[in-house]
């Protein structure tokens, strides 16, 4: 039950993530939420939570300060998936693949992927997730 509540927080993140007064960084996270989210298993989501030190329902907070906690859960969400090695070296075709085209259009994955491909640092600590996130662009907003 506690996954299919998650999806809901999903699907309220979605929805809510890219409204007036939210800054771009927890835009960008809520839709990094939305990407990773559905490719992981319900043990692998849980274990993020717990080692994110996140509850469900600080995932549907939206505060302009993006904390270090929603970082770290990305990062493990990264990692569960195989978008993200251990070595803190980003899969730039797992990229390309878990790219909606739904969400992205063609040029958007290109422009994406190739700015992934220059992230010269390896995304080691939660906060290098940053470094990620700069690449990915809000569906019809501007950055």
């Amino acid at each position: 039950m506690a996954f299919v509540r998650t999806l809901m927080v999903i699907a309220v993140l979605k929805v809510s993530s890219y409204g007036l007064g939210t800054s771009n960084e927890e835009r960008k996270t809520a839709l990094m939420f939305e990407l990773l989210t559905p490719h992981v298993e319900k043990d692998q989501y849980k274990l993020c939570l717990n080692e994110s030190n996140l509850t469900t329902d600080e995932l549907q907070e939206q505060k302009t300060q993006l904390s270090e906690r929603k970082l770290c859960y990305i990062k493990c969400m990264a990692l569960k998936v195989g978008f993200l090695l251990r070595d803190g070296t980003v899969l730039i075709n797992k990229a390309r693949e878990m790219l909606p085209r739904k969400i992205f259009t063609p040029s958007d994955v290109d422009d994406i992927t190739t700015c992934l491909s220059h992230v010269k640092d390896m995304l080691i600590t939660c906060n290098d997730i940053k470094k990620m996130l700069r690449c990915f662009k809000l569906p019809n907003l501007q950055q």
